[in-house]
């Protein structure tokens, strides 16, 4: 889940922990997991910014490495 740059932080708190309580939930878990899709909440905000940062840093250089280029 995204929101806007400048989003106030007590709202992308809210946010998260709401969404935390939801990837909770076994049967949209279970519905998820049947699509591929491993649901998972993070901390905070600043977890979910690292970990965002992790996976464009980790799959980019495969991309650069592949040479892969958008059509």
């Amino acid at each position: 889940m995204f929101a806007p740059a400048g989003t106030p932080a007590d709202i992308l708190n809210r946010v998260n922990a709401e969404l935390g309580k939801i990837a909770q939930i076994a049967q949209l878990r279970e519905q998820l997991a049947n699509l591929g899709i491993d649901a998972t909440a993070s901390a905070s905000p600043a977890e979910a910014r690292a970990y965002r940062d992790a996976e464009v840093e980790k799959w980019g250089k495969l991309v650069r490495a592949l040479g892969v280029k958008a059509e």
